[in-house]
């Protein structure tokens, strides 16, 4: 997958998010930190517990929208692959 958004900047994950899914939708919706998902159509976060989740409402390490994450099919993964992500690339100042 990869950010079409500010890549060159840094504090950002950006073009090389390699994750597992089913398919495009899915990709889309796999967040490079393992703590924040798509819920309800809104990026959520549970960093402690079940209980202790918040709505994502200003992302500045990844796009907010689907539309500024496109996804390129790089191969089939084996059947017994976990779905999610396999390789992700931050860039840290």
């Amino acid at each position: 997958m990869t950010n079409k958004e500010n890549h060159d900047v840094f504090d950002k994950y950006f073009n090389a998010v390699v994750v597992v899914a089913e398919n495009e939708d899915e990709a889309k919706k796999i967040h490079p930190y393992p703590y924040v998902f798509f819920k309800n159509d809104k990026w959520v976060c549970r960093p402690f517990s079940d209980e202790d989740e918040y709505e994502i409402l200003n992302n500045s390490v990844w796009p907010l929208y689907e539309d500024a994450i496109d996804v390129k099919l790089i191969g089939i993964a084996s059947s017994d692959q976990k779905k999610g992500v396999v390789l992700s690339s931050y860039n840290v100042s």
